[in-house]
C-alpha cells in the first residue's frame, strides 16, 4: 500500500504530528489515504450518519381529554350549514402553530352565513372570549350559541 502513495502523501504520513501545522484540503485527503481501510470505512459511515442531537428530544404531546366532547357526524348532518361551520370552529384546537389565523378564518366563514342580527354574538366570541392557548374558553361560548340557535331553528 505504501508504494501507491505519492511523495507528498509519504511526507505527510511519515511526518511527526508536531511538524504538520496547517493542512490544506489536498493534504487532508492525503492523511485520509494513510489510514488503514477499516478506519476509512468507519469515518465514511460516521460522516453519513445524522449529526448528534445537542438537546433532549421533545416528547410528543399527549392528547388531553377535553371537558366537552366534539360534535358527532350525526350532529353535523342534522344541522344547517351555519351551525356546521360553528361546530367546526368549536371543535378546532387553536393551541397550535397558525391556530389563531385558522380559527378566525373559520369564524369569518360562519359570520358570512349568519343572519345580520346574530353576527354580533359571533364577533363577541372572536374579540372577547377567544384566546388561542385556551380553546375551552371560546369552545364553551360557541356551544352555547349553537344550542340556542339550534333551538331557534337556524
Amino acid at each position: 500500500m505504501l508504494e501507491a502513495k505519492t511523495e507528498s502523501q509519504r511526507q505527510i504520513c511519515d511526518a511527526p504530528p508536531d511538524e504538520i501545522s496547517v493542512l490544506s484540503p489536498s493534504d487532508i485527503e492525503s492523511v485520509e489515504a494513510c489510514r488503514p481501510p477499516h478506519q476509512q470505512a468507519a469515518r465514511a459511515r460516521k460522516a453519513k450518519a445524522e449529526p448528534k442531537q445537542l438537546q433532549r428530544p421533545i416528547k410528543a404531546a399527549k392528547a388531553k381529554a377535553s371537558s366537552c366532547p366534539k360534535f358527532s357526524r350525526r350532529d353535523r348532518e342534522d344541522s344547517s350549514e351555519l351551525l356546521t361551520k360553528l361546530m367546526d370552529a368549536a371543535d378546532f384546537n387553536s393551541n397550535q402553530q397558525g391556530g389563531t389565523e385558522r380559527f378566525k378564518v373559520l369564524m369569518a366563514e360562519a359570520k358570512k352565513l349568519a343572519p345580520v342580527e346574530k353576527r354580533a354574538a359571533l364577533e363577541e366570541v372572536v374579540h372577547k372570549n377567544f384566546l388561542a392557548k385556551t380553546p375551552g374558553r371560546h369552545r364553551e361560548c360557541l356551544r352555547k350559541i349553537i344550542t340556542e340557535w339550534k333551538a331557534e331553528g337556524l
